[in-house]
């Protein structure tokens, strides 16, 4: 799969994942605590060579090991790893996953990840997922994609990764029920995993649980 920024993705692809939502924080050695995962990445990072996902909450509130990876020695660090780096919107941590096992949540908007992702150094194999909320409950299909489209406009550098949830929260995707404008605009020739392919095939791949095993998204 060759996305519009030149960077190919083999498929299929077990991505990794990694998230602070229900975890508890540990002592590092040289001071200071971190959510459990976040050790655990410090560990086996270096055979992660394929993909990783991250939670772009997670890397904005210190959760995540060697910030300065994303940032200034982003091509040179860990991040930088995997031949994909998969950033969420962070709305899992902040709103939808398990609490903290100590603390609370986080302040995180929309326009807190956009400028997160604002400060990310731009590369081709990074893949950035939507901005993917509810309102009262309730996010029609059509409405997704087209705040989807609005937030990728401003982020070509980077691949796109359209994430399309249930119009209602705690029920199940049903691809029969997408109109044809959605299947329209998820066969567009867009910056993302949908590429070229068949829009039912997309949606298929959105309906999928997030977050799967291990957490160490």
């Amino acid at each position: 799969m060759r996305l519009s920024t030149g960077h190919t993705i083999h498929t299929p692809l077990l991505i990794p994942s990694i998230s602070s939502a229900g975890f508890r924080r540990v002592e590092l050695d040289s001071g200071g605590m971190e959510p459990e995962p976040a050790a655990w990445l410090r560990i086996v990072h270096p055979i992660l060579s394929e993909a990783l996902l991250i939670s772009a909450y997670d890397a904005a509130h210190g959760n995540l090991p060697f910030p300065e990876d994303l940032a200034e020695n982003f091509s040179n660090g860990l991040y930088a790893g995997p031949k994909t780096l998969f950033v969420d919107s962070g709305l899992y941590e902040h709103r939808y996953g398990p609490p903290p096992f100590c603390g609370g949540r986080l302040d995180w908007t929309e326009a807190d990840y956009e400028r997160f992702v604002a400060e990310l150094p731009s590369s081709p194999s990074t893949v950035l997922v939507n901005f993917d909320g509810y309102v009262d409950d309730r996010a029609e299909y059509d409405a997704q994609i087209k705040a989807a489209q609005r937030f990728f406009t401003g982020c070509s550098q980077f691949g796109s990764d359209v994430l399309i949830k249930p119009e209602r929260r705690g029920r199940a995707l049903k691809v029969e029920d997408l109109s044809p404008t959605t299947l329209a605009s998820l066969r567009l020739r867009h910056r993302g995993l949908c590429g070229e392919g068949s829009g039912r095939q997309c949606a298929r791949q959105a309906a999928q649980p997030r977050h799967a095993a291990p957490s160490a998204h």
